[in-house]
């Protein structure tokens, strides 16, 4: 099999030999980063098997010479194949696994079968593994987007419940961008771990597809949640915007933006509980830098200065975040247009709505929360740590919450207040503004450049990478497509 991975390889891994000399610079990784150790038998030059001591951490294979000596050598193993073979000899068939890319490859065999099995579960949770029917029952095809599929599977072992997105090499290939994008995919879902992120726990590669094993979530997306719920209340908004924030201070503290936060990849934990979720889809995540302009991300959710193609960081997330809360707060869209170009119109120039009869029995501080969180001015906007600071949040452990009418009559002189925009006296006010489920606000969620899908496909609601979703609400059939980045648009 020609891994489709050999060019992200040969950028870990150099030289035209498996292994590299050990140095001071891996130091950090087996300090911080190991996951087993254990002893392997491997060919010398001279054609004769010895036992050697080996180390793996969560990106690297470390070679020593036995159990008391620092390792002298190393091979980062994130991009090779791993492969499992059995060898015929006069005694008795001999074990192993190898670690390849392209013509450079290592064999290793283990002591016995079960030692075997052992490096091979922990070393598929580092290297590209194959034989997925092996490992994992396939149940049912859970959806089907437009360069991948993804299907609900069991763990042999375990019973446990994947989803499994498999991606046709087929498609990686005959697109330029995209084995780029899922080679980003893959190291930034391998470099984060926090249990409100969908984690990806392996990849197995064969002659048709790739394949990554990720968390299942079966209890749908925070969208579905909010067309059921028209809103929600404003203690459960709290906390759930808590959360999102705690997760989004720890992604950015790894210097990783998502820039594609909206309620679709938003995965809920549980049927009832409406502030366990997980984060998913880093199709768009990027690591943080000072010349990144690439226009893209979901209309409405996007921050201005992404829209605007401005340089921009972090905190095109936090605008996302700040959207989201006017969502489940009100159960209406924030930015509001008769058609696409509208709403990435208002949502460019951030014309937020904040319509009396929506916000009436909301508090200023929630009010204020969504201010601070959506300002135009990226400098001016609050950071996950500095809204996680906000009264709103302080006053959490109150046993009774005074709510105040929020009016432009009415400013908390405590909490830096702004009128909003859409308030009484202002030119836009009215309202007319549709509820966030409706007909004419799913019409108009579509991405330019894309073309429409007019056949309905039902769809699981936990499977990230859908083209479209389908929900019924008050018995009426709403189809949305799911958003693309709108870097496509020409």
């Amino acid at each position: 099999m020609n891994s489709i991975f050999f060019s992200s390889d040969r950028r870990s891994n150099p030289g035209k030999t498996f292994w590299t000399p050990f140095n001071g610079t891996h130091i950090p990784d087996l300090a911080q980063n190991l996951i087993f150790a254990g002893s392997l038998f491997v060919m010398n030059s001279s054609g004769q098997l010895k036992k050697r001591r080996f180390i793996l951490t969560n990106s690297g294979l470390y070679y020593c010479s036995n159990a008391k000596s620092p390792p002298k050598k190393m091979c980062i193993i994130s991009w090779k194949t791993l492969t499992i073979f059995t060898e015929e000899n006069e005694s008795r068939p001999r074990l192993g696994f190898s670690l390849s890319s392209g013509k450079i490859s290592k064999d290793f065999y283990p002591v016995t079968s079960v030692k075997l099995q052992k490096w091979v579960r922990y070393l598929s949770t580092v290297a590209i593994a194959t034989r997925l029917q092996d490992y994992y029952t396939i149940i049912q095809e859970a959806g089907k987007g437009s360069t991948a599929t993804v299907f609900l599977a069991l763990d042999r072992e375990t019973q446990q419940k994947f989803a499994v997105k498999s991606v046709s090499k087929d498609n990686l290939l005959a697109n330029k961008r995209a084995l780029p994008a899922l080679i980003n995919e893959i190291e930034i879902m391998r470099v984060l771990s926090h249990p409100r992120l969908v984690k990806l726990h392996k990849i197995y590669e064969d002659d048709e597809c790739v394949h990554l094993i990720l968390d299942y979530m079966e209890n749908g997306d925070l969208f579905g949640r909010v067309t059921r719920r028209g809103c929600f209340p404003e203690e459960t908004a709290l906390q759930f915007i808590k959360n999102l924030l705690e997760v989004l201070e720890y992604v950015h503290s790894k210097n990783i933006i998502h820039r594609d936060l909206k309620p679709e990849n938003i995965l809920m934990m549980d049927k009832e509980n409406d502030t366990e979720f997980k984060i998913a889809d880093f199709g768009l995540a990027t690591l943080s830098s000072k010349d990144l302009t690439l226009r893209c991300g979901s209309p409405g959710y996007a921050a201005p200065e992404l829209l605007w193609k401005n340089p921009y960081g972090v905190k095109v997330d936090i605008f996302s975040i700040g959207v989201i809360l006017y969502v489940i707060l009100t159960g209406r869209a924030a930015f509001y247009g008769r058609n696409v170009q509208e709403v990435l119109l208002n949502n460019r120039d951030c014309n937020i709505n904040f319509y009396e009869k929506h916000w009436k029995n909301i508090s200023v501080e929630a009010m204020n929360m969504v201010v601070k969180l959506t300002e135009k001015d990226p400098n001016l906007r609050y950071s996950a740590s500095e809204a996680l600071a906000h009264p709103w949040f302080l006053k959490k452990e109150a046993k009774k919450r005074t709510l105040k009418r929020a009016s432009s009559n009415f400013v908390d002189p405590n909490l830096n207040y702004s009128p909003p925009y859409g308030h009484p006296n202002t030119p836009n006010f009215n309202n007319l503004s549709p509820p966030y489920g409706s007909p004419i606000t799913l019409k108009q969620r579509l991405i330019l450049g894309r073309k429409n899908v007019t056949k309905p496909i039902n769809i699981d609601a936990a499977k990230e990478d859908s083209p479209r979703r389908v929900y019924k609400n008050r018995n009426l059939l709403i189809n949305l497509r799911k958003l693309d980045p709108v870097d496509s648009r020409k």
